[in-house]
């Protein structure tokens, strides 16, 4: 297996970029969870290391885990504050969300779905950071715990909210459920207004969903 390693030695606060790492094959059974693959070393370029490494060391996630805890406080954008909501498998998107990454959030319970009082889905706020799973701030928090080959499990997402958006979310953590929905990196900002979902227009909903989903899979096919 290919691996990451260091071309000549780096010292602490040197900063990692392509000239730096070479490759080193090592026997697929010797891979450990924290060493990082030529493929996964994308990644890591642009931060520096937080240690000295000698020459042709095989790099890892503790190479880059800084010795000083991150503090929430600090991480948080002004006018905001951490809010944590409780999460399972399925409303946390499989353990695929990572802190850093921007999440819609939609509620499920008793809405006002035209007085009708039934059970409603709509999405609450899209465009969310995500301060931190769990406990972690970062990816790097932690041994190997960067790479996607070792399955993340966590029951909880800290986010970071207006004080009105906080409010709002700790209303519907005690009387709805949320569901978190994972953005796609490079879309950035408020998505179209969508309808929200109840036992009355439930079907043409979904058939409307289903035409733009068919009208946007013959577009890509077109192009």
């Amino acid at each position: 297996v290919s691996v990451a390693a260091t071309r000549q030695a780096m010292e602490a606060g040197e900063e990692l970029v392509r000239g730096l790492v070479t490759e080193k094959r090592i026997p697929a059974i010797s891979l450990t969870p924290d060493q990082i693959t030529l493929e996964e070393v994308n990644r890591y370029y642009g931060r520096e290391v937080q240690t000295d490494i000698g020459q042709d060391i095989v790099l890892r996630a503790e190479h880059f885990v800084s010795r000083e805890p991150r503090k929430a406080s600090t991480e948080l954008p002004e006018a905001h504050r951490a809010v944590t909501i409780s999460v399972d498998q399925t409303s946390g998107v499989a353990g695929l969300i990572r802190p850093g990454n921007r999440v819609d959030i939609f509620s499920t319970g008793v809405g006002e779905a035209g007085g009708r009082g039934g059970q409603e889905t709509w999405r609450v706020l899209s465009d969310v950071t995500v301060l931190a799973v769990d406990s972690r701030m970062s990816d790097m928090d932690g041994f190997g715990m960067a790479h996607d080959r070792q399955r993340h499990r966590y029951s909880n997402l800290t986010l970071a909210v207006t004080p009105a958006e906080a409010q709002l979310l700790i209303y519907l953590t005690n009387n709805a459920r949320l569901t978190f929905a994972l953005r796609p990196e490079r879309e950035v900002g408020e998505p179209e207004a969508i309808e929200s979902v109840d036992g009355g227009n439930v079907r043409r909903l979904s058939e409307e969903a289903n035409r733009q989903r068919q009208r946007l899979l013959q577009e890509a096919a077109d192009q």
